[in-house]
Parts: C-alpha cells; structure tokens; sequence
C-alpha cells in the first residue's frame, strides 16, 4: 500500500512540475512568435527548437 501511495504523489509532483513548465514554454514561445517564424524549415525542427527552449529554462 505504501509504494502506490508513493508511486501516486510522484506521479502528481510530475505531471503539476511539466504542466507548469509547459505552461511557461508557451509564454516563451507566444514571446517569441516572430523570432519562430522566421526559422521555420520544417514543423519538427519548429517543436524541436521550441522544445530546446523549455530545456534551457528548466
């Protein structure tokens, strides 16, 4: 009982820890909307590059 139990509260530290992180790389990218138009060669690298930004600020 005692492992699910944990198992769940990290569970939920993980998924409150990305929702707020994803929510900070949205307003990163809704800030930088121009500089991701700019280099757009294909949809992917866009979500790749995008995703490089949420590293970094982690």
């Amino acid at each position: 009982m005692e492992e699910t139990l944990f198992t769940f509260v990290i569970m939920i530290l993980t998924t409150t820890i990305t929702y707020t992180h994803l929510k900070r790389c949205m307003g990163v990218k809704r800030q930088q909307r121009p500089y991701y138009k700019r280099q757009r060669p294909s949809p992917l690298f866009n979500h790749r590059a995008y995703l490089n930004e949420c590293i970094k600020l982690a």
